[in-house]
């Protein structure tokens, strides 16, 4: 009985070395006059399905790799602008490495281009430093949202906590069809947005207003991320409504409820519940103190040095108020147990050829009743001591927060800015402890304490621009001024 036993462990065990394998799979990219085609778009697919496995582009000689295949079956897809797709087997089921060689791409007759470029559907498209991905070809389950569809496609990860980063870089801003959606929160957008009513996800290099203005270029510290909607989405309402009932009467309900049209874009968002979760978080509190708020995110600054710009301050803050509002922000990750929250904002834009108005409110109440108790004995020579301590804490904390942009072009060579982000926190802490000490059975020690705190802080802050072109290419001039104000 235990041959069997030991071949059949041995042979699982070499089932999953065998599953474990991974290869590399190298080539290179050329016309018929054998020229390399340098940024040739490289698919790696399932050749059962054609599901995207990875992708890549063609170097300077033409030449592209893929490393650390899992062990299959799979196909590479070559597409460049102007030559016919080409496709070819690239399968290895021990892990052998797989070299395709030259590959090359026959240049397509004017007569066919038209037929080939309606035909083909390529899930990945790369202008410049954009890489845009066809959203319609990436197939997730019915009911999900945008975040589960981001895991899918290659070159992009999302962590737990929802961030996104995209090519080694932090998205730091999500737009919908081009437009600011919940101000500089990109979560907002990909958890609750469908994933079926986007066409296209595109990401770039983000830009500061001076490298929009002007056309100059700078290495990029971030990425943005642009959501295009499909036709059918932009033209009523969608939504979604999610409620859960558990154990121990912990419940939860969520929803939201969008409206687009080409100049208008209108979303609501809430959650209530009592399990924890979707509490305001690093985020939200980067916004209250100034990480976003401060700076503008919007590199207005247009480049002048040190004195070049402006700036007034009204108001004082300090440690104690930054350290009450971290207490809100992160109430449900530091104190323990399961608080109550609840949670809803609302986003407006209005875009037309002058007017850009762009909103953004959310409200957030997080409340932890928490009961402690512990015990302590101690021996010592003779005689032993007991100590009981009890506490309560009774926390409730509540926070506002607003962002409202409005841009208005005078003409083309003129234009106005003006933006304001405020916040307010009020947070009540309430605790209690006692504690008793016991020597044998003879009360030694008694101690009663108790704690309350009540904090009230606001934030507001603006900025004023006014910008204007020159008809010579490239030369622009920005007055600006801000001011912030802490409570």
């Amino acid at each position: 009985m235990k041959k069997p036993l030991l071949l059949l462990i041995l042979s699982l065990l070499s089932l999953s070395l065998y599953s474990q394998q991974t290869y590399n799979i190298s080539g290179s990219v050329t016309d018929t006059l054998n020229d390399p085609l340098i940024y040739a778009t490289v698919l790696l697919l399932e050749k059962a399905d054609s599901t995207m496995v990875d992708f890549a582009r063609t170097e300077l000689d033409g030449s592209f790799k893929f490393k650390d295949v899992k062990s299959g079956k799979h196909i590479v897809k070559t597409t460049y602008i102007g030559y016919i797709p080409f496709t070819v087997d690239a399968s290895s089921t021990d892990g052998t490495n797989i070299s395709l060689g030259q590959i090359k791409m026959n240049e397509l007759a004017e007569e066919l281009m038209t037929v080939v470029i309606k035909a083909a559907k390529a899930p990945i498209k790369m202008r410049g430093d954009t890489i845009e991905y066809d959203a319609t070809t990436f197939k997730v389950p019915e009911g999900s949202t945008v975040e589960d569809l981001l895991k899918r496609l290659p070159g992009i990860e999302v962590e737990s906590d929802g961030s996104i980063s995209a090519d080694g870089k932090d998205v730091s801003k999500v737009t919908v069809d081009g437009k600011s959606f919940f101000g500089s929160d990109p979560k907002a957008a990909t958890k609750n947005l469908p994933a079926e009513g986007i066409s296209k996800v595109q990401v770039f290099d983000t830009k500061t207003e001076e490298e929009e203005i002007t056309g100059a270029t700078g290495q990029a510290e971030d990425k943005t991320m642009n959501l295009e909607l499909k036709e059918e989405f932009k033209k009523g309402g969608f939504g979604k409504v999610t409620a859960g009932i558990g154990n121990e009467d912990r419940a939860e309900l969520k929803g939201n409820y969008n409206k687009f049209n080409k100049t208008i874009q209108f979303s609501v968002v809430g959650v209530g519940n009592n399990t924890g979760r979707n509490g305001l978080g690093w985020d939200d509190y980067q916004d209250f103190m100034g990480s976003q708020s401060f700076n503008f995110g919007d590199g207005t600054d247009y480049g002048f040095p040190g004195g070049g710009r402006y700036n007034y301050y009204f108001g004082g803050g300090g440690g104690g108020l930054e350290s009450s509002i971290q207490s809100i922000f992160f109430a449900g990750d530091q104190n323990g147990g399961l608080p109550e929250n609840y949670s809803g904002g609302l986003n407006f834009n209005y875009d037309d050829s002058k007017n850009k108005l762009s909103t953004v409110y959310y409200y957030n109440q997080a409340g932890l009743i928490k009961t402690g108790t512990s015990s302590r004995d101690r021996f010592f020579n003779g005689f032993t001591t007991s100590e009981i301590s009890n506490n309560t804490n009774d926390d409730l904390s509540n926070g506002h927060r607003t962002e409202i942009e409005y841009i208005r072009e005078i003409d083309s060579l003129h234009t106005v800015k003006f933006k304001v982000n405020a916040a307010l926190i009020d947070e009540t802490r309430f605790s209690t402890e006692t504690s008793s000490v016991k020597r044998e059975t003879t009360l030694a020690n008694t101690a009663n304490a108790t704690n309350n705190v009540d904090t009230k802080g606001q934030l507001i802050n603006g900025l004023l621009l006014f910008r204007k072109k020159f008809q010579k290419k490239g030369r622009n001039m920005g007055l600006n001024t801000f001011f912030c104000h802490t409570d």
